[in-house]
């Protein structure tokens, strides 16, 4: 963020202009220097002092030392009553949410987040405080991604919005295309765990799954996982719209057809998720309902690589690839079910 980053779209010559201005200039300071793990705001090595960025926060743009591989980038937006509401969780939440969210497609390709910018869009009921909090959640994220925040742009609007784009690299990057037939489906993480804390949130009873609101709130940094994934993945898929939908992808991309195991899937359940899944009136082996319509699907996503690999490590197997461009079926029982049932099309609500 720079002092030519200021808010936009008020009029100028004013009466007032010019202190409103420096008010401005003030936070965007402010904001560059919680940013910044050298403290500094004026277009030095800025967010981090680190090798790979030649100019960070305070100039114009970033300038980047280039790294030697692939570059893989991402952006994504988090908008309020879109993607959260501010009762559901504090303003660090917000920042290190936001900033996770973006890295995750990053971490999806088993490449290594490195650099990011974000965009604000900030409603003038906002306290400074509050703004100070979300740039320290960005900065919790930004350490435990490993990666530098190195500018961005603050605008006023009327309603809070933070879009992050992350910058990665990677000597190959894993898509989704490439699976072979008989590679396993593995998942890293928890199935549906960000989906419970979803619904828990919109009833109003957290406390009813802590658990699976600590993971909407804030998302596991999976940054073991993505390593593992470069290593051992033919191909992979993030799941931000669930299981079946998003594997559906990975294998039309693929050319393959993936069956999943749902026998596999119930048997990594978390007993605590489950009983909290029933606290909140649903049955684990049905779909949940829908998250409040002012809520988008992107809100549930568990920010979790599913790939399909060699051979695998600290994830769930869930299934195969086999021979069978662009279908897909869930197996219960050792008998197929339709892909547009409702117990397995939305496996997500599956806590």
């Amino acid at each position: 963020m720079t002092g030519a980053d200021r808010s936009e779209g008020e009029p100028q010559g004013r009466d007032g202009d010019d202190s409103r201005r420096s008010d401005e200039f003030a936070r965007i300071d402010r904001i560059a220097r919680i940013l910044s793990t050298d403290g500094r705001t004026d277009g030095g090595a800025g967010a981090s002092a680190r090798a790979d960025v030649i100019i960070g926060i305070g100039d114009d743009a970033a300038v980047l030392a280039p790294i030697g591989e692939r570059t893989v980038l991402t952006v994504d937006a988090a908008v309020e009553d879109v993607h959260f509401r501010r009762a559901w969780m504090s303003f660090e939440d917000i920042g290190f949410r936001a900033t996770v969210a973006a890295a995750s497609d990053v971490l999806a390709m088993g490449a290594r987040p490195t650099v990011a910018v974000a965009a604000w869009t900030v409603p003038a009921s906002l306290t400074e405080d509050a703004i100070d909090a979300i740039a320290r959640g960005q900065r919790e994220a930004a350490d435990a991604l490993g990666l530098a925040i190195v500018g961005g742009n603050l605008s006023s609007g009327p309603a809070l919005s933070i879009t992050t784009t992350v910058l990665g690299v990677a000597a190959a990057p894993v898509g989704r295309a490439g699976a072979r037939a008989g590679d396993r489906v593995v998942v890293a993480g928890a199935l549906g765990e960000a989906a419970l804390g979803l619904l828990a949130l919109s009833q109003g009873r957290a406390d009813a799954a802590p658990r699976a609101v600590a993971a909407f709130r804030r998302p596991p940094v999976l940054l073991e996982a993505s390593t593992h994934l470069a290593r051992v993945a033919h191909a992979a898929v993030d799941v931000s719209d669930g299981l079946a939908q998003d594997v559906g992808h990975l294998a039309k991309a693929s050319g393959l057809r993936a069956v999943i195991d749902l026998a596999a899937v119930r048997a990594r359940r978390r007993p605590a998720n489950e009983a909290a899944a029933r606290a909140l009136g649903l049955d684990p082996e049905r779909r949940a309902p829908r998250p409040p319509a002012s809520v988008t699907e992107r809100d549930d996503r568990d920010h979790r690589r599913r790939p399909l690999v060699r051979g695998h490590r600290g994830g769930g197997p869930r299934g195969r690839s086999t021979p069978d461009a662009g279908r897909r079926a869930l197996r219960a029982g050792g008998r197929p079910r339709d892909p547009g049932a409702p117990a397995a099309a939305r496996p997500r609500r599956d806590p």
